[in-house]
């Protein structure tokens, strides 16, 4: 596979850091695979509502991570209220 291919994830369960395939879809299968809200945010650039969004007042610890692929994006120690209404992280 090129390098072009791979991309470096950083894996917050290990603190490391490794290379993984891209992951090349199309608009099509995206719509197909994620649901209509999580499409809309992650896909086209949408957002949910202030303050109605699954994970706006979780206090579960955890990692959060990529609707689409998995990756981890943050860590649940990381997140702060900003008041803006979404999940927010350091």
């Amino acid at each position: 596979m090129p390098s072009s291919d791979l991309i470096p994830i950083y894996h917050a369960d290990t603190g490391t850091v490794r290379e993984h395939a891209r992951i090349i879809r199309t608009d099509d299968e995206w719509q197909q695979i994620l649901d209509k809200t999580v499409y809309e945010v992650t896909r086209k650039g949408g957002t949910e509502p202030a303050f109605t969004g699954a994970f706006y007042a979780t206090k579960t610890a955890g990692l959060y991570r990529c609707a689409c692929c998995g990756t981890d994006l943050f860590s649940s120690a990381d997140k702060y209220d900003s008041g803006t209404g979404w999940p927010s992280f350091s």
